[in-house]
C-alpha cells in the first residue's frame, strides 16, 4: 500500500456537458466498458461465451432487470477504478447478479460495488466464483440479501457486506448446502427478520477466517443449523442483536485464553471486542483505528498484510506506517528560490520496515534518496527532507509515494 503527501493544492474548474449514456440488453460477450451503460432488459453471459467488464464501468439497471451468468465473467476493477452494479435513476430496484449452475468457476468479481437489488446482490447457485475486494450493500431479498449460496462454494475475501435487509434468514450471507470460504471480510449492519443477521447456515460448512461480524440485527450474528463442521477461527464477533452465535461448534465463544496481543479469546482465537472502525459510513467506513483489537489479531499462518505485519481481522488492514504531516505546504516562493520541509515516517507495527522506494513526479520537488533501503525498527521513525525549487510562476501539486518491502 502506498502513502501519499500533497505539497500544494491547485483548484481547477471543469465545465462539460454529459453525452447520452448507451443502453444494453440481451446476451453479452467480449469486452464492455469503460463508461456508464443503462441496462433496459435482462443481460446475460450465455453458455460458451465470456464477458470482460473493464475497470471504470458502471451498469445502471432498470426495475427488476437481472444479470444472468451462465459461463465466464471477468469483472475486475481496481482499487481506484471500481466496477459498479446499481439501480438506474428512477428505478425502485434491480434483480441482482445470478451465477447459475453452468457458470465457470473461474469467474471473478473484484473491486466491484453492488447495491440496490431486490433479489440478492449476488446469487450463487451450484457455482463457485471469486468475490474479492468488493462492497455488497443495501440489497434486499427473502434470504441472503448480500450473498446467497445454494450448493455453492464461492471464495469471498476482503469484502464489505453491509446494510442488507432480508425478510427471512441470513441478510449478509445465506449458506444452504454450501461451503464458502469467507476471509478478511467485514459483515456489519445487516438485518434479518428471522435468524442470522450477519450469516445464516443450513447444512453447510463454511470456513470463516479473519472476519468481523458486528452490529447485525436479527437473531444472532451467526446462526448455524445442522452446520456443526463450520470452521470459525481468528474472527471478531461483537454487538450482534440476540447474541453472536446460535449452535456454534464446541468451544466457539467460550473465553478460555488470550491471543498474541494479550486479549481474551476462545480456543479458536476468536475475539469479542468493538473493532473500533473509523466509521461504518462514508469514505472511511470499516477502516480500523490505531487502537483496534483487530490489528495483528488474525491468523499468523495467513499471508502477511502488505505492511509486513501479521494479518489483521476485517476487510481493511491497518497500515502500520504513519507519515506526518499528511500535507506539505511550501507557501509562495519566487522562481529559483529553494525551501525544504521534513516528513517523518513512523513504524507503529511490531516488525521492522524496510523502505523499498520513494518517488514523485515533478522535478521541482526532490527528496533525500538515502531513505531508500533504510530500515525502521518497531516504534522508531525516519525523517525525509523534501526540497521545493519552483521553475516557473504557477501552482504545483505532487504526490510523494513511500513503498515498503
Amino acid at each position: 500500500m502506498k502513502q501519499s503527501i500533497f505539497a500544494i493544492t491547485a483548484v481547477l474548474t471543469i465545465c462539460a456537458s454529459a453525452a447520452a449514456q448507451p443502453v444494453i440488453f440481451g446476451p453479452l460477450s467480449g469486452s464492455l466498458g469503460p463508461g456508464t451503460f443503462i441496462v433496459i432488459g435482462n443481460i446475460s453471459v450465455d453458455s460458451g461465451d465470456s464477458l470482460k467488464i473493464q475497470p471504470g464501468t458502471t451498469l445502471k439497471f432498470n426495475n427488476n432487470v437481472q444479470f444472468e451468468v451462465n459461463w465466464y465473467l471477468y469483472a475486475v476493477g481496481t482499487e481506484t477504478d471500481s466496477i459498479k452494479f446499481m439501480k438506474n435513476e428512477g428505478a425502485t430496484a434491480w434483480g441482482g447478479i445470478d451465477f447459475n449452475g453452468t457458470a465457470d468457476d473461474n469467474s471473478e468479481l473484484v473491486y466491484c460495488f453492488i447495491t440496490g437489488s431486490n433479489s440478492c446482490g449476488i446469487s450463487c447457485n451450484s457455482s463457485n466464483p471469486l468475490i474479492s475486494n468488493s462492497t455488497i450493500s443495501e440489497n434486499t431479498s427473502t434470504n441472503g440479501s448480500g450473498i446467497y449460496c445454494a450448493s455453492s462454494n464461492p471464495t469471498i475475501v476482503n469484502c464489505i457486506i453491509s446494510e442488507n435487509i432480508a425478510s427471512d434468514c441470513g441478510s449478509g450471507i445465506f449458506c444452504g448446502n454450501s461451503s464458502p470460504s469467507i476471509n478478511n471480510c467485514s459483515i456489519s449492519g445487516n438485518t434479518a427478520s428471522e435468524y442470522g443477521g450477519g450469516i445464516y447456515c443450513y447444512n453447510s460448512s463454511p470456513a470463516i477466517l479473519n472476519t468481523v461480524v458486528e452490529g447485525n440485527f436479527g437473531n444472532y450474528g451467526l446462526y448455524l443449523y445442522s452446520s456443526a463442521n463450520t470452521n470459525i477461527t481468528y474472527n471478531d464477533f461483537y454487538n450482534n442483536q440476540g447474541g453472536n452465535f446460535s449452535n456454534p461448534p464446541q468451544g466457539v465463544g467460550q473465553i478460555v485464553t488470550v491471543n498474541a496481543n494479550g486479549d481474551s479469546c476462545d480456543i479458536y482465537h476468536n475475539i469479542f471486542f468493538n473493532p473500533l472502525f473509523y466509521s461504518t459510513t462514508g469514505d472511511s467506513a470499516f477502516y480500523l483505528t490505531a487502537n483496534s483489537p483487530c490489528i495483528d489479531a488474525g491468523d499468523p499462518a495467513s499471508p502477511l498484510d502488505p505492511d509486513g505485519t501479521v494479518a489483521d481481522i476485517g476487510a481493511y488492514y491497518f497500515y502500520q506506517l504513519i507519515i506526518e504531516p499528511e500535507v506539505l505546504d511550501f507557501g509562495v516562493l519566487d522562481v529559483g528560490e529553494t525551501d525544504s520541509l521534513s516528513v517523518l515516517i513512523s513504524n507503529t507495527g511490531i516488525e521492522e520496515i524496510i523502505i523499498d522506494t520513494v518517488y514523485n513526479s515533478l522535478s521541482v520537488f526532490t527528496f533525500d534518496s538515502s531513505a531508500i533501503g533504510a530500515v525502521i525498527p518497531p516504534g522508531d521513525s525516519l525523517e525525509i527532507t523534501v526540497t521545493f525549487t519552483p521553475d516557473s510562476s504557477m501552482d504545483y501539486i505532487d504526490t510523494l509515494y513511500v513503498a515498503i518491502e
